[in-house]
């Protein structure tokens, strides 16, 4: 069977990275890349949240629970968009609506639920937060909920920042140097945006 194709990874933050698996929220046809619980999994692995070991205990779980599992995924596409939702409120004022109130709830409930999951494992020079070996769909999305809280709590969150191609509406962190970032991808938005302008001036001299 082929490989559903996987969204592509625009930002090295894992909460960024999941609320990407949707393209073009903000338009009327929007483009949704975890179609089934199977494809969750995948991601999970490609963007790290779940080693390829585990993966294959979680599918096996997923083959047994078909219900339980689509239902999770439903639950956990909701709070994908509730924690885009609140992201770009928090761009700056003016380019995006405040968050309501049962959208932050949500991230806020979602993130506590995943924190009450890690465990704190013993190290050398320090200890470091893990999570534990368990085989059910939900393991999939316990670092990414966490994710979230680290971004929401954290520094990173003033460098947020949302695609300049209309109705992307992808988001990354701009750790440029000058931050000048402006595309979610430049080899897919910033590309499609300067050939659209390049045609457009084509056009227009044509017209002359």
């Amino acid at each position: 069977m082929a490989r559903t194709r996987l969204p592509r990874r625009v930002s090295g933050v894992l909460c960024l990275n999941f609320v990407n698996t949707a393209d073009y929220h903000v338009t009327d046809r929007p483009v949704e890349y975890l179609v089934d619980p199977d494809v969750l999994v995948d991601w999970a692995v490609d963007a790290g949240a779940l080693d390829v070991g585990l993966a294959a205990g979680v599918r096996a779980w997923v083959g047994g629970h078909r219900e339980r599992a689509e239902a999770q995924l439903a639950g956990l596409l909701a709070r994908r968009e509730a924690l885009y939702r609140v992201l770009l409120s928090l761009l700056p004022p003016g380019t995006s609506p405040a968050a309501e109130d049962r959208d932050l709830r949500l991230v806020a409930d979602w993130v506590a639920d995943a924190r009450g999951h890690a465990v704190l494992v013993p190290g050398r020079p320090r200890w470091r937060w893990d999570w534990p070996a368990e085989a059910t769909l939900a393991r999939a999305w316990w670092p990414v909920a966490a994710s979230a809280g680290d971004l929401l709590t954290g520094p990173g969150l003033e460098h947020l920042g949302v695609c300049d191609n209309p109705g992307c509406g992808g988001l990354y962190l701009d750790t440029s140097k000058n931050h000048s970032r402006r595309w979610c991808s430049m080899e897919v938005c910033g590309n499609a945006v300067k050939s659209r302008r390049h045609s457009a001036r084509v056009r227009a001299g044509r017209g002359r």
